[in-house]
């Protein structure tokens, strides 16, 4: 049929008579699984396909000998050189692998360009775990500047209702940037993950350090305790900067709540160890003769100590809750 239509084994020039006239091409993204969001790499990939239509001046037959509509190779007819300017690999090819277009008696070409893509996507990490994101896909010619875009109807993306472990799709939208038209995609993060995983210990761990305060000077843990809560602070600062991108336009709120936290512990390790090294130093001064009365003097050491111990911890435990009720405050 080809060679009948064109008179040769195949077509790439414009397909129109005219050889200065636009061609529009119209053209609808159908998303069928987003296989993830590297938030380090700041890159999306979805599996998806492109839903492109144009009319062929060339493209006339006789209808009798090979039917109102045929289904041929893309390579065989001209396809317009569209790319995806955002793309993160492949030099942005919408055609990942060899396909087939539709063509019709009246000059109708179809085509179903598919694959796997990625996607350059900035991160906003302010909010995170608790973030919404908005990804692009932009799309537009590569070469010919005779070519002009629109949208097939009124839903520019299809997408076959699917679910993903980490993001909800929310919706989707198009917007003309120029000659390229923006396919967009906003996505909310399912945070139930990280507030088991990460809020909720930070938050246990946030109250267990006030405990040092109120922990008995004979049980000897308090200065353990202390370095233990702070280690586990560093630890899960450094679970959350792997998960993050190198970033420095945004601050993570997480990032900054942990390590107010952090802050916090390491007053509390150094107040701990102050206290320690008064307390002994003020029993073996008791337990010397110059002292005077060594029982009364313990005594009245030990009730001062304790009424001190009791008022670190509520001034400890005050600021724990106002840092708390803060950063629940700015992220949710």
């Amino acid at each position: 049929m080809i060679t009948d239509v064109y008179g040769f084994n195949g077509c790439c020039d414009r397909p129109r008579h005219d050889y200065n006239q636009s061609i529009t091409v119209q053209i609808r993204f159908g998303i069928i699984t987003i296989n993830g969001l590297d938030e380090k790499l700041q890159v999306m990939s979805l599996n998806g396909y492109l839903a492109v239509r144009w009319r062929d001046d060339f493209l006339w037959w006789n209808v009798s000998k090979y039917g109102p509509q045929r289904n041929i190779r893309a390579d065989q007819i001209w396809t317009p050189d569209i790319m995806i300017y955002n793309a993160y690999n492949n030099f942005g090819k919408v055609e990942l692998s060899p396909s087939k277009v539709n063509v019709y008696i009246n000059g109708t070409v179809v085509w179903f360009p598919g694959g796997r893509y990625q996607v350059i996507c900035k991160i906003n990490i302010r909010l995170f775990p608790f973030d919404n994101q908005t990804c692009s896909i932009l799309i537009g010619p590569w070469v010919d500047g005779f070519i002009r875009f629109d949208v097939i109807g009124r839903r520019s993306l299809l997408n076959f209702n699917f679910t993903d472990p980490e993001w909800i799709l929310v919706k989707t939208d198009y917007v003309f940037v120029d000659y390229v038209v923006a396919f967009r995609f906003y996505l909310t993060r399912r945070y139930i993950f990280y507030v088991i995983n990460i809020i909720v210990p930070l938050v246990i761990l946030s109250l267990l350090t006030n405990l040092v305060f109120i922990l008995p000077t004979e049980s000897g843990e308090k200065v353990s305790l202390s370095i233990s809560i702070l280690l586990s602070y560093i630890v899960l600062m450094n679970l959350i900067s792997t998960l993050l991108p190198t970033n420095s336009d945004q601050i993570c709120l997480l990032s900054v709540y942990i390590m107010v936290l952090i802050v916090h512990s390491a007053l509390s390790t150094i107040a701990t160890v102050l206290e320690l090294q008064l307390t002994y130093s003020k029993e073996k001064c008791c337990n010397q003769k110059p002292c005077g009365d060594t029982n009364g003097g313990m005594k009245h050491h030990r009730r001062s100590h304790r009424k001190l111990n009791i008022i670190a911890f509520v001034i400890s435990l005050s600021f724990t809750i106002i840092v708390n009720i803060v950063f629940y405050f700015l992220v949710i």
